[in-house]
């Protein structure tokens, strides 16, 4: 089969072999972010989105202090951000709590305003999306297409280091990718990441794996940048209807204020690029 994806890992540069598998000599670490969503559109149709920033180190290092300075100076202290809970207004951002809308409001603002005035040169925002009900519908019609989580993962990953290498083409940045726990994403990634990657120990001769230094799962509720692509991935999710919510336009504000790549994967795009079967 062939896989749908924005952009293919094999092309996506080499090494400059300035730095050896165990870390030792990379000069600077590039770490990106990802999580997931899943909504629907006005038209019931199912989406799956996955979306994540990529940043350096000395990016995510103040984005830190800021983001966890802003959670907690505020009443009631916000333990963390994750949209479906603060859309909803439940637990732990239930009335009894003392959050109305004006203050669950005022804390997604101040969430913008953190990432607006991150370094524009030094992060990028990255959402793709898949409808999966066209998808559904298509394989029914013969077409080939590969596994939404595998299309959602190859295709954001891609997009993050194309920025990385059009961005910083002369640097050796190698990098880190997170996804929150408990999602399917990384299951797409880390098997064939181990499996393709030059050997610990050995001296790198140009392959794309070997520009990931490792991949993990985190606790978004223990790590900002996790909770900034929450937002980031919710925020597609809302957009997906037309119907008057509060927050509808929040992809649009954060595609404003911060540098972004953005695909949505629907009906037409799987028809013009996935392989159909002759009947």
């Amino acid at each position: 089969m062939t896989a749908v994806s924005a952009i293919p890992w094999s092309g996506l540069g080499k090494s400059t072999g300035r730095y050896y598998l165990d870390g030792e000599r990379t000069l600077i670490a590039m770490r990106c972010f990802f999580d997931g969503s899943r909504g629907e559109d006005d038209d019931i149709g199912q989406w799956l989105t996955l979306a994540g920033y990529m940043a350096t180190d000395a990016v995510w290092s103040g984005f830190q202090k800021q983001w966890e300075t802003m959670l907690r100076d505020r009443y009631p202290i916000a333990p963390y951000v994750h949209m479906c809970d603060i859309a909803a207004n439940v637990d732990p951002f239930e009335r009894l709590a003392g959050w109305d809308d004006d203050k669950l409001t005022k804390l997604v603002l101040d969430c913008l305003l953190i990432l607006q005035d991150l370094n524009k040169r030094d992060v990028c925002s990255f959402t793709y999306s898949i409808d999966l009900t066209a998808r559904v519908k298509l394989i029914a019609e013969g077409y080939e297409i590969h596994d939404p989580y595998a299309i959602c993962t190859s295709s954001c990953v891609g997009l993050a280091f194309k920025w990385q290498y059009d961005t910083h083409p002369t640097n050796s940045e190698r990098s880190y990718l997170f996804f929150d726990r408990g999602e399917k994403f990384i299951n797409y990634i880390r098997p064939k990441w181990l499996k393709e990657r030059t050997p610990p120990g050995k001296v790198g001769l140009g392959s794309f794996w070997d520009w990931i230094i490792d991949i993990q799962e985190l606790d978004m509720r223990e790590h900002p940048p996790i909770q900034a692509a929450d937002v980031l991935a919710w925020a597609r999710t809302r957009s997906l209807s037309k119907k008057e919510r509060r927050w509808r336009f929040l992809e649009d504000i954060m595609q404003q204020v911060i540098p972004s790549s953005s695909v949505k994967l629907g009906e037409a795009e799987m028809r013009a690029k996935c392989p159909r079967l002759s009947t």
